[in-house]
């Protein structure tokens, strides 16, 4: 006890799309903390625009759940790892 409770909080957004619960999430970096990416348990990473309240990307990447995503700290990349995989992308690049 002794924090906040959730009640007292002023949320931002809310940002829906993933078809499974979202297990992992990052904010791209301090340079553009309205960006996220996310991944869920179907396997899906998805890149949002927190300020615009969308979904700017998806990439589906099999049916094992995303256990983990990561930004680079200091460039545009974004890494996630998918059951035996990682996975990696610039998303400065097209989709």
């Amino acid at each position: 006890g002794g924090g906040s409770s959730p009640q007292s909080l002023s949320l931002i957004a809310e940002l829906r799309g993933h078809t499974r619960t979202p297990w992992t999430l990052t904010f791209l970096s301090s340079k553009n903390p309205n960006m996220l990416a996310s991944g869920c348990l179907s396997g899906e990473v998805k890149l949002w625009s927190v300020e615009g309240r969308r979904c700017l990307r998806t990439s589906i990447l099999g049916h094992d759940r995303v256990t983990s995503v990561s930004a680079h700290p200091l460039r545009p990349l974004i890494a996630a790892a998918c059951g035996k995989d990682l996975f990696f992308w610039d998303v400065t690049g097209p989709g």
